[in-house]
């Protein structure tokens, strides 16, 4: 039985649909080097990452577990992040949300960005 855990496994694709950068927000950014991008067949040099580590919600709640996550501050935070990642890197043709916590966001991603997004439901209906 296959075993699909990460949206990222839709870098190859994305690879395929658009020449230009993917954003990739996640946890934690600095966990996903060249090396894990060189695994997923997927070159840096086209991924924009950003993390939702120092955002002190999503710390404190999802990342430690201190206590419970409020949906409406993660959104929040996500979106905050989502807007740093498009000053940062102004020319982006996807959006890939890796952590699955921010999959019921990737409508309030879209509207923002006017990107396509990707996550792991997406994944899910490709299977």
């Amino acid at each position: 039985m296959p075993v699909f855990l990460s949206s990222l496994l839709q870098l190859s694709l994305l690879k395929k649909l658009t020449p230009g950068p993917v954003g990739i927000i996640t946890a934690e950014s600095l966990r996903m080097n060249k090396s894990f991008l060189r695994s997923l067949d997927y070159p840096l040099s086209q991924a924009r990452i950003i993390g939702m580590k120092n955002k002190r919600h999503f710390r404190e709640e999802v990342i430690k577990e201190n206590g419970l996550i409020d949906l409406e501050e993660v959104k929040r935070e996500l979106l905050e992040v989502i807007e740093d990642l498009l000053t940062t890197f102004f020319t982006l043709s996807i959006i890939l949300l890796e952590c699955t916590l921010s999959s019921p966001y990737a409508k309030a991603v879209h509207e923002k960005t006017k990107l396509p997004v990707f996550d792991y439901i997406t994944l899910v209906h490709f299977i």
